[in-house]
């Protein structure tokens, strides 16, 4: 990902929450991850509002979102289970 080389060399970015191999996405490839659009994920983020069902980084006006520690967690909380 860009932002893997891009959380090495740009001084902005602490490493200290993340481990060295957690996945880092921009909201579009969260959204191709969820599977939804990124009006979704953003409105998701609530960071316009209280309402936030997803938590992120974020970095100035640069928001990131681990695959572990944001998305996973999010999509088992959120799946259905099937009844029957």
């Amino acid at each position: 990902m860009e932002f893997e080389k891009m959380r090495s060399k740009d001084p902005m970015i602490s490493t200290t929450d993340t481990t060295e191999n957690e996945t880092l996405m921009s909201v579009p490839e969260a959204a191709r991850f969820l599977g939804v659009s990124p009006i979704t994920v953003w409105r998701k983020l609530g960071l316009k509002n209280t309402t936030r069902e997803l938590s992120c980084y974020r970095f100035g006006h640069r928001v990131l979102l681990s695959k572990e520690k944001h998305l996973l967690p999010y999509l088992h909380a959120h799946e259905q289970r099937s009844e029957g």
